[in-house]
């Protein structure tokens, strides 16, 4: 059977072959969905959602937002600008606020910092031994 074409419709029975453009005006659709083992080239205007509807595994918005839900496994490096949070109580942090720096915040203040030198800081945010502790005696 060759190319058919009725009204506005072609059908290619068999494998095509295009040696020049093809142009897509409306919606390219894919009928075999049980035997998709490789993911091509997308282009999405309002994002892109993995997983069925009503619990999507994870989706990247149109403005670089990406949500995951589960357990989430990254063979390399991880990379954050500034801080992590802690998801509805987003003045509890893990911070990065400078090169070889991390604190940790709890109730939106610096509790604990560890300086690119090595000291250790509670209380303080600038160390002037190994271990500086500042702050009430116990129990206050």
């Amino acid at each position: 059977m060759a190319v058919q074409i009725s009204g506005n419709d072609i059908t290619v029975p068999r494998d095509g072959s295009f040696t020049r453009n093809v142009t897509i005006g409306g919606t390219l659709t894919y009928e075999d969905v049980t035997n998709i083992d490789s993911v091509g080239l997308v282009t999405a205007r309002n994002g892109i959602e993995i997983g069925a509807r009503p619990g999507v595994a994870a989706s990247i918005s149109v403005d670089g937002n990406m949500i995951v839900s589960g357990i989430s496994t990254f063979g390399g490096d991880v990379q954050v600008p500034d801080k992590i949070i802690h998801s509805g109580d987003t003045n509890t942090a893990l911070r990065f606020p400078a090169a070889d720096t991390v604190t940790v915040e709890t109730g939106g203040s610096e509790r604990v910092r560890v300086t690119s030198d090595g000291k250790l800081a509670l209380g303080v945010t600038s160390p002037v031994a190994v271990v500086h502790i500042e702050g009430g005696s116990e129990g206050n």
